[in-house]
């Protein structure tokens, strides 16, 4: 049962403990300004120092104790795309969080409350007012000065298979990010079912599906805005060169998902699958698999014989009763050089000589 007012209120990732990823370099130690952005790496910050130990595996840490990668293995922690990746748009202003909304209805607000000692307190309240940019799309400014921000969770691989589970979360602004996670996640949960369980048996990966976050180059076409004209967009656009946030699935496990279900097809057309790449599958050695699979795929198979093979083995059983009858070989031509037709009408041929001798060994008994 929820405590109102207090665990009702923040629908995210626990916060204690969290693990920050940012696409900007860190400013200098005890500053809180962020430095530039870093292309095609992310940046690690976490205060446990057990979880330090292990994140040197990405990269020594820096004069500020972060962690830089290319690429970052991670698993998800929910199968709700809005839980993994919880989107909004919020005003900020000194004293904190003002609002929350979704472009259409304002859902929290900050509603400042003194107690009896006069201490002031800052509670996000439940709400639900008209946003003044609904059905506006997405021009013209925001009188409350809204911003869009997406909070994407998820744990660390590296962390997780050690029974750490401290969430991360990456905060991202960018259109192409907001959109690009969205639209990956849906995607990913249409194609497996699940966003956190793994189809198969995966104990290497506790059961889970690993992704891999990481940063790609793309050209985008940014809007010109007049300086002069309070940023109003002139109708033009330039093209830009950004780094945006890519999310795929570890390819190790893709080979062995395809594995499982060239397995599960096999078990369902009754063939045999070898009990060596079912084990391959558990130890997530897909080398097993593919040899055992193409082995039992290499069995001879038994095609049935064409009309004119047919035509050809009854042609050779009349020569053979031919020759059992006269005790002479009859002559045959070389039938594979013959079409259908042709053999019909030799075998019709040899079919009335058969008959011959035999009326003839008849009607001399």
């Amino acid at each position: 049962m929820p405590i109102r007012g207090l665990t009702d209120q923040r629908k995210e990732f626990n916060c204690l403990g969290r693990i920050e990823i940012s696409v900007f370099k860190g400013g200098r130690k005890g500053e809180k300004t962020a430095g530039k952005d870093l292309a095609n790496k992310l940046r690690i910050t976490t205060t446990n120092n057990v979880a330090k130990t292990i994140l040197k595996r990405y990269s020594e840490p820096d004069n500020n104790g972060d962690f830089y990668t290319e690429a970052l293995n991670i698993y998800l922690p929910f199968d709700e795309v809005e839980k993994t990746f919880n989107c909004s748009m919020k005003a900020h202003t000194t004293s904190g969080l003002e609002l929350v909304c979704d472009r259409h209805t304002i859902t929290k607000r900050c509603i400042p409350t003194k107690d009896g000692k006069g201490n002031v307190w800052r509670p996000l309240v439940d709400v639900e007012e008209v946003c003044p940019m609904r059905d506006k799309g997405f021009t013209g400014d925001c009188p409350n000065r809204c911003v869009k921000e997406g909070q994407f969770y998820f744990y660390i691989r590296e962390l997780l298979d050690r029974d750490m589970m401290l969430p991360a979360r990456i905060t991202v602004h960018g259109f192409e990010d907001l959109t690009y996670l969205n639209t990956k996640l849906e995607e990913y949960k249409e194609l497996i079912g699940s966003l956190t369980r793994s189809p198969f048996p995966a104990h290497q990966y506790r059961h889970k599906i690993p992704f891999i976050l990481s940063r790609t180059q793309v050209k985008i076409k940014q809007p010109i805005t007049d300086k002069d004209n309070n940023y109003v967009r002139t109708g033009k656009k330039t093209d830009r060169i950004i780094w945006a946030l890519t999310l795929q699935i570890d390819p190790t496990w893709m080979e062995l998902y395809r594995c499982w279900q060239l397995m599960e097809e096999l078990k369902f057309r009754q063939l045999p699958v070898s009990q060596n790449a079912v084990l391959g599958l558990l130890k997530g050695d897909t080398s097993i698999i593919d040899a055992e699979i193409v082995e039992v795929s290499q069995e001879p198979k038994t095609l049935p014989p064409s009309r004119a093979d047919r035509l050809r083995s009854r042609i050779l059983e009349l020569a053979n009763q031919y020759e059992e009858l006269t005790g002479v070989a009859y002559e045959l031509p070389d039938l594979y050089a013959k079409n259908e037709d042709e053999l019909v009408v030799f075998g019709k041929d040899l079919k009335k000589s058969v008959d011959k001798v035999r009326y003839d060994h008849h009607s001399m008994d």
